[in-house]
């Protein structure tokens, strides 16, 4: 049994050859991912291998990448037929968040295997590829179909089994959802008791048990099984690599609900054991603006500002959060520091614009809502600073012509009315 431990507690699962004679006819073959060949018979052994060769630092993945792929490419030049080259492919551009690229591989050693009937374990795994893919791209309605196609092929199919589960519990469909995330928790255990059982099959999600109990916890509480549910967070809880993380999610959970006093205590939890993780932070000052509480979410913003000085979504947000606050001078200060670093953005211009209009720099306000309008010709708040800037002004032909598209966009916009008619 090999086991890749990823940094953050990722963890693959699969049994490999790797004790064997030393005959002519057996060797290694394949530029990339070696494979064994020539066993006629083989017995599982008791020996777990604990695999590190994935922790590398963004260099080294960036280099073994290009290597990887340029060798696979060559593979698949060679052999255009077999769905080996495509596979794997997949699997490296997942690794690289290259989503739309793992698709095409995946379904393209899908195609290849379903063409000549290979169902070998080896390319269960292009089926979770896609799957991953698609739901990481927003597209979980193709994720589901790939995951259950996958096992019609493969009933034991863990990977799909868990990304069922995760779409059905996202979705509320809860018939199914308690149908996948059982299935998935049986599987696991007959894999951890019984490893043999699944010849070559390489699993992606033995490290996701505690996700699995932790969504059944939270549609007990749904039900309004809370003790039901607590016994269950525990379970989650004692068998999670990462805590911070845990606590993040339920507190993502509670907000959701509105529930903001336990989303609170969680969120606390979760910035105690990990104090430092932008993504728990950007989280609790996206609740604490949802609470309208703007001076704590400043102070977390700047908090992430230390942490990554150049970073325009967070400067962004320190703009909205001036802005709300009516510190114009300020907000405006923030926006011009994104529209540096991307002078595209067409948010940090919106907002610019309203700024300068409070501040009654109407001719600056209408600069950069043209460069708004240019790229988004319908964007209701840039037609809508166009139009009181230039009534400011008192250019009532220009003000009338954007008030007239405003209510063109959208009838209901009475403020537009009453202008118009003055």
């Amino acid at each position: 049994t090999v086991e890749s431990n990823w940094q953050g507690g990722n963890k693959s699962f699969h049994n490999s050859v790797r004790l064997f004679k030393n005959k002519p006819n057996i060797h290694y073959e394949g530029r990339v991912h070696n494979e064994v060949v020539g066993i006629q018979t083989g017995k599982y052994m008791p020996i777990r291998i604990i695999h590190y060769g994935y922790n590398l630092d963004e260099e080294k993945k960036r280099k073994k990448f290009k290597r990887t792929v340029d060798l696979l490419f060559k593979d698949s030049i060679e052999d255009p037929e077999n769905p080996r080259a495509f596979h794997y492919l997949g699997i490296s551009y997942l690794g690289m968040n290259k989503y739309k690229d793992a698709i095409r591989a995946s379904e393209k050693a899908i195609k290849l295997c379903r063409q000549h009937n290979n169902l070998s374990d080896l390319y269960a795994g292009s089926y979770y590829v896609a799957s991953t893919a698609y739901m990481m791209t927003g597209n979980s309605e193709t994720a589901g179909y790939w995951a259950t196609e996958a096992l019609k092929y493969y009933p034991m199919h863990l990977d799909a089994l868990f990304i069922l589960s995760k779409i059905c519990f996202e979705k509320k469909d809860i018939q199914k959802f308690w149908k996948y995330v059982n299935d998935y928790l049986d599987v696991f255990e007959q894999l951890e008791k019984s490893p043999e059982r699944f010849g070559t099959f390489i699993f992606q999600t033995t490290g996701f048990k505690w996700l699995a109990y932790l969504f059944r916890a939270c549609e007990w509480i749904d039900e309004g099984l809370v003790r039901k549910g607590k016994k269950e967070l525990k379970k989650s809880l004692g068998c999670c690599p990462d805590r911070a993380h845990y606590h993040h999610l339920i507190a993502g959970y509670y907000r959701q609900k509105k529930d903001w006093k336990k989303s609170l205590q969680e969120f606390n939890k979760a910035l105690q054991e990990g104090p430092d993780r932008f993504e728990i932070i950007w989280d609790f000052v996206q609740f604490q603006k949802e609470r309208n509480f703007p001076d704590d979410a400043e102070k977390w913003l700047k908090k992430l500002k230390m942490l990554n000085p150049g970073e325009k979504n967070i400067l962004f947000e320190l703009g909205n959060v001036k802005l709300e606050k009516n510190q114009f001078e300020e907000s405006i200060r923030y926006y011009e520091r994104v529209i540096k670093v991307d002078k595209n953005h067409v948010g940090a211009r919106l907002n610019m614009s309203l700024a300068l209009r409070k501040l009654e720099r109407f001719e600056e306000s209408i600069h950069h809502s043209l460069e708004v309008i240019k790229k988004r010709p319908s964007t209701p708040e840039g037609l809508s600073n166009l139009a009181y800037s230039y009534y400011a002004l008192e250019n009532y032909t220009l003000s009338a012509e954007y008030f007239i598209e405003i209510i063109r966009c959208s009838k209901d916009q009475l403020d537009a009315h009453v202008y118009l008619a003055h």
